[in-house]
């Protein structure tokens, strides 16, 4: 009787294992499964991994992001001194060029005609059409 149930078992789990292996209608549920078991654990190494990398990094990008800092003071120096000198200029001449322009964001749709870099079509939220854009 024992011996009959554990073959019984086995006929099963082969006539299971078979239809498993043949039928990609049975196939699928199982492999998706698989793959989304799959992609969770990797997506977790992925991110361990990143958050490691980010804790061991943080002196060097601090460090990086302090010299950043100091030439990007540096240069805002520069460029404040060239605009004093440049406004003397103006004075000097006695020029009624507008000094200050109005910086707006704008996005950037396509080219104008393939191949030229030049020309493009321009997403802005407030388009005047009597205005001259540079």
């Amino acid at each position: 009787m024992n011996k009959q149930r554990i073959s019984l078992t086995l006929f099963f789990a082969g006539c299971v294992g078979g239809a498993l292996y043949f039928s990609p209608f049975l196939q699928s549920p199982f492999l998706k499964l698989s793959q989304s078991i799959k992609l969770v654990y990797l997506n977790q190494i992925q991110s361990f991994n990143q958050s490691v990398t980010e804790h061991v990094n943080q002196k060097n990008t601090i460090l990086r992001l302090q010299r950043e800092n100091r030439y990007y003071e540096r240069e805002l120096l520069t460029m404040h001194q060239v605009a004093d000198e440049y406004r003397n200029v103006l004075r000097e001449q006695n020029s009624s060029i507008k000094t200050l322009p109005v910086i707006g964001l704008v996005r950037t749709i396509s080219y104008v005609r393939m191949g030229d870099p030049h020309k493009l079509w321009l997403e802005m939220d407030h388009f005047d059409p009597k205005q001259v854009y540079g």
